[in-house]
């Protein structure tokens, strides 16, 4: 708990609220640190943090919240879980489809989409790129 009541100011903040996710072994209080995180608008150490606990759809779907769609298609494909993923069917499709529509990097969405089995969607996009 002396790690979580650290100050954002304290030059060792960062390590601390760190020491106290390793130290714990309590889903909550990993909650509470990556909730920290992000008040103190601390994205990437909340999704290291989500990473760690290994929930890697939290953490892809922070990383999308804030923008950073690459880098929650990167959590997306090298994770482990592509079986256990249709709890997360809504944050797969919204990063494809922020990658795709905002052409933000239309190959990763299209990639995405296939690796998740979306391939419905995916032809719908590249049908769409053909007309």
């Amino acid at each position: 708990d002396i790690f979580l009541k650290s100050s954002p100011s304290d030059k060792n903040y960062y390590n601390n609220i760190l020491l106290a996710a390793v130290y714990s072994t309590s889903s909550d209080a990993a909650q509470a640190i990556v909730k920290n995180f992000l008040s103190n608008n601390l994205i990437d150490e909340a999704v290291k943090v989500l990473l760690m606990k290994n929930d890697v759809f939290q953490a892809a779907e922070i990383l999308s919240k804030n923008g950073k769609n690459e880098e929650a298609y990167f959590v997306l494909m090298l994770n482990d879980q592509r079986k256990d993923f249709v709890e997360a069917k809504e944050i797969i499709l919204e990063v494809a489809n922020s990658l795709i529509g905002k052409r933000e990097n239309v190959l990763f969405g299209l990639k995405l989409l296939s690796s998740f089995g979306y391939f419905r969607e995916m032809i719908n996009y590249l049908s769409m790129f053909i007309s």
